[in-house]
């Protein structure tokens, strides 16, 4: 029996309207059973619409009492869900654009009545009006499903909680109260499930892939609570428990995206959760800082044990590298199979995490994922005149989508995708109900050909120069530096790796190593600039030494601050050791310039000499050297963003002043007594006293 098709005809014309239902009689009658009625002002249209029923209207512009697009914001104020097709002339462009943002479907010129454009126009309007009443309904359907979810869930929580109550009793030997427990739960779990089975019985079947998960979470939270019901006449109670999302509260914004930062890659099997945290004048407490952020996260991730739960910060330098920390590429040399490299690096890792300068190490390789295998017999393909690039594009049409062409409407590209409808390429199954054309033009399903298996392999195989490689992340544990983990690791590659494999580093940890022992040069580069430019102050290559040998008591004093606060000898901190040498310097040349004119100038003896430069220079040195003393506490103390560099450059900086300071400007008239005598034994001669 073929499908009642009710359409309205707007149109002053009478002619107009004979054209256009014998039109749509000839062409449609075999597909429905057509009922026309026609209209022929904009106010009798309004009138039949009102009282409802209609599939499709056509609607001329041009009409007495009101016009096509009067009618049109009319239908729009008083929400008649009619599909709307718009007639006029061909030349009205602007009227047409009017039209469709007023809700039109589609459009046809006067001069197409009479030809196959009507149908064609009326079929697809039709189409796309019982697509947008499905989506609607999926819509529907999808929120009743949520709805009957939440209230299993919560029904299933008050169960767990009176059957807590339940086990306690037990446990202190009070049967009444536990039989009341029991009693409680019986009733809770048969009027959650009922409450979810009338939720569920209004959204009948659908096909739609959203509404059909959200139904299937909610029947599974009923069946839950009718396995508890079932268990609570014994005496042993267990309980099923779904675990809660992890929630960070309002300390960061969450952004979810489907790409695996660690390969980049977009696999079905992983997923990124990016946490982007606010400002630093919104988090005051030690629980909202980023180390204790995380630590919270990577518990809570940790009740999941379904799941491989990964927490790192970005590179600190954009471009190098996908985590903070260190990445170790273990590579394979020796063209072994991917499980094998798999079980090397599982192997490593073992090693490695028992080594105290490492922490958090993780690789994103795997050989156990889930994988479907189409194996497609070639010989029978060429047999049936099947070309294997034919078989290949069959597969990519109907599972991956391809573009064929794109189109121009009212100003817009629209692109044209050929792909299989979900519910058609939803299982491994749907391959074999795939067909391909043969030479001679006949159909054969993709199951002659082809054979389709589950099994499990890598989903992303990487290299780095050339070699397969199980990429290896990982940070130095709290008290370490970097270097001190890059040589743990290093060593437990020598001691463990077998015969063909290796390693390099990559990111970060490859700059590193690059630049590795290059501070021992900065350093020295630093006392010979320092010493030379003393040198050409005192006119003399001895008197230097007694300024470059009360260095290391202020370095000490950089030192012994930074160990004592926790930190490790870092790159900032190196960097104070070196702005640290022309500080705790310039004490020493204040004694020593007032010294050596003592001694050279005023005719006193070295050692009384010496006594009289630290006298007179006592006060401006103490003066100046607390003044910055006390002008780097804010970096000691310092919190926010960057306050990790700051706080490790003023620590440095702040011990070796403060040790310079108090206990080095006590033994630079000892240096400068014990350089200069050594210089006047070696050199022979004595001051000439002006």
């Amino acid at each position: 029996m073929s499908e009642r098709l009710r359409i309205l005809i707007c149109d002053d014309v009478r002619e107009q309207r004979l054209i256009a239902a014998t039109a749509l009689r000839h062409e449609l009658s075999e597909e429905f059973e057509i009922a026309i009625e026609e209209a022929p002002d904009g106010q009798a249209a309004l009138d039949l619409l009102r009282q409802g029923g209609f599939d499709l209207m056509l609607l001329d512009y041009r009409m007495p009492k009101l016009d096509g697009l009067e009618v049109l914001r009319e239908r729009q104020r008083l929400h008649l869900e009619v599909p709307v097709v718009f007639v006029t002339a061909q030349a009205d462009r602007d009227i047409i654009i009017e039209a469709m943002k007023l809700g039109a479907s589609d459009f046809v010129a006067k001069e197409e009545f009479a030809a196959q454009r009507l149908p064609q126009v009326v079929r697809s309007s039709l189409e796309r009006a019982r697509l947008k009443s499905d989506v609607a309904r999926a819509d529907k359907l999808a929120a009743i499903g949520t709805l009957a979810g939440g209230v299993a869930h919560e029904f299933n929580n008050i169960l767990q909680v009176i059957l807590g109550q339940a086990q306690f009793a037990l446990t202190r030997e009070e049967p009444e109260r536990w039989k009341r427990a029991l009693e409680q739960a019986r009733d809770a779990a048969e009027k959650g499930a009922r409450i979810v089975r009338q939720l569920l019985s209004f959204t009948g079947s659908s096909k739609s892939a959203p509404v059909k998960f959200q139904l299937e979470e909610a029947v599974q939270e009923a069946l839950e609570m009718e396995q508890v019901l079932a268990r609570q006449d014994g005496v042993e109670l267990r309980m099923t428990t779904r675990q809660s999302p992890v929630i960070l509260g309002d300390r960061v914004q969450l952004v979810q995206v489907l790409l695996n930062l660690l390969t980049n890659a977009y696999t079905s099997n992983n997923a990124t959760i990016i946490a982007m945290l606010k400002p630093w004048e919104e988090r005051h407490t030690e629980e909202e800082q980023i180390k204790n952020i995380m630590m919270d996260v990577r518990k809570r991730f940790a009740a999941y044990p379904e799941a491989v739960s990964i927490v790192f910060t970005p590179p600190p330098i954009p471009g190098l590298g996908s985590a903070g920390g260190f990445q170790y590429e273990l590579q394979d040399k020796g063209g072994k199979t991917p499980r094998e490299l798999d079980d090397v690096a599982r192997k490593f890792l073992q090693t490695a995490s028992q080594r105290p300068e490492v922490a958090s190490l993780f690789t994103g390789f795997r050989t156990t994922i889930p994988q479907v295998k189409l194996d497609i017999d070639r010989d029978k393909a060429r047999t049936l005149d099947i070309p294997i690039n034919q078989v290949f594009q069959g597969l990519q049409i109907y599972l991956g989508g391809l573009q064929v062409n794109d189109f121009n409407l009212f100003g817009r590209t629209y692109k044209v995708m050929v792909q299989a409808e979900q519910d058609f390429r939803r299982t491994p199954d749907n391959i074999r109900d795939i067909y391909l054309r043969t030479g001679d033009g006949s159909m054969v399903p993709m199951s002659t050909l082809s054979t389709v298996e589950m099994v499990t392999g890598p989903d992303i195989l990487q290299r780095f120069n050339m070699f397969r490689t199980a990429e290896i992340s990982g940070a130095n544990a709290a008290g370490y530096s970097s270097g001190d983990a890059l040589k743990a690791m290093e060593e437990v590659s020598a001691a463990e790796l077998p015969q063909g494999y290796g390693f390099q580093w990559s990111g970060v940890a490859f700059q590193e190593k690059l630049a590795g022992g290059s501070q021992g040069l900065i350093f020295g580069m630093a006392l010979i600039f320092v010493f030379l430019v003393l040198a050409a102050q005192y006119e003399s290559w001895a008197v230097p030494f007694s300024v470059l040998f009360g260095l290391p008591i202020g370095v000490f004093g950089a030192f012994l601050l930074v160990a004592w606060r926790g930190f490790i000898n870092d790159v900032y901190v190196q960097i104070g050791i070196v702005t640290l040498m022309g500080l705790a310097a310039k004490n020493a040349i204040l004694i020593v310039e007032f010294a050596k004119e003592k001694y050279e100038r005023a005719g006193m003896g070295l050692a009384e000499a010496a006594m009289e430069g630290a006298k007179l220079r006592f006060r401006p040195i103490m003066m100046t050297a607390f003044a910055f003393i006390l002008g780097v506490i804010p970096l000691v103390k310092a919190h926010g963003a960057g306050a990790n560099a700051r706080a490790s450059i003023g620590t440095a900086v702040f011990g070796g002043m403060l040790m310079a300071s108090i206990i080095g400007i006590l033994f630079v008239p000892m240096l400068y007594v014990v350089v200069q005598r050594v210089s006047e034994k070696i050199s022979g001669s004595s001051p000439k006293k002006e």
